[in-house]
């Protein structure tokens, strides 16, 4: 006979345990936005957030009718500056427990399966020059 109470249990630990993967990985970026906002003088913050994006540019046939191009949410791994602005680094996909944390970005797919290897894949997205680049142009607003 089924136990959907053992059952219900299971899905609860679950729960917790990815709640505190995600709880790590947000101290993670925390610690390196307070890195981040020193280096470059600006109130920017690294965080997980949905955002939406287009799935694909609109056909002439949407344009000329006005419609705008299909769009969808995602979870992004971001920088924001404290003042709204903000860029995507990652598109990002979270296991069943938190963990492994799938990220891709400038054409890479890359999974960390800790908080060890979470802050080596950080590190390596954030000494990346298109990095860099969406960073430095979030400063300047442009």
């Amino acid at each position: 006979m089924a136990s959907f109470g053992e059952a219900l249990k299971k899905g609860l630990d679950a729960h917790k345990r990815a709640a505190e993967a995600r709880k790590e990985m947000d101290d993670v970026l925390a610690a390196a936005s307070a890195e981040v906002a020193t280096i470059t003088g600006a109130p920017i913050a690294l965080r997980f957030e949905t955002v939406e994006r287009a799935v694909r540019e609109a056909s002439n046939v949407e344009v000329l009718m006005g419609i705008p191009a299909p769009r969808e949410k995602i979870t992004a791994l971001t920088a924001r500056l404290d003042t709204g602005p903000f860029v995507p680094l990652a598109e990002v996909t979270f296991g069943e427990l938190g963990y492994p944390v799938r990220l891709r970005w400038e054409n890479r797919f890359d999974s960390a399966n800790d908080r060890a290897s979470f802050e080596e894949l950080l590190k390596a997205i954030l000494e990346h020059s298109a990095t860099g680049e969406k960073i430095a142009a979030l400063i300047t607003g442009g």
